[in-house]
């Protein structure tokens, strides 16, 4: 369902969607639907500029995992709190630093698709006033 979310140019659709993949959600799956699901979810609060849901995405996700953390969903819990404060608040040195740290560790780990929308952000802390 986060995959309609994030493919559709109707923001009804993909809040539908969203809501649909939260109820099944609830009715229970495997934990790789609900990993699944909330980083889709995050993706597309991002790309939309839809702040409150990165963050009530990325808490649901770190809670899901708060047992049993994995490095890549940390990454992407991180990554996406990351983008939204530069988003929501502009460019802090703080959030910079924490986006160039991120960077160095998608390329550590290979995780290229992750870099094109860390480096945006780092383009916008380069941006003159």
């Amino acid at each position: 369902m986060a995959d309609i979310a994030l493919t559709s140019d109707d923001e009804k659709e993909g809040e539908e969607a969203l809501a649909e993949g939260e109820a099944l959600l609830a009715g229970g799956c495997v934990s790789a639907s609900h990993i699944e699901f909330h980083i889709g979810a995050i993706e597309s609060a991002l790309r939309r500029g839809a702040w409150e849901k990165v963050e009530r995405h990325a808490a649901a996700l770190e809670a899901y995992t708060s047992e049993e953390p994995l490095p890549l969903t940390d990454f992407l819990i991180e990554r996406g709190r990351a983008l939204m404060a530069i988003g929501r608040d502009g460019p802090s040195p703080e959030g910079t630093g924490r986006v160039w740290r991120l960077c160095e560790e998608a390329r550590r780990f290979k995780f290229l698709a992750a870099l094109p929308a860390l480096e945006g952000a780092l383009s916008l802390s380069r941006q003159p006033d």
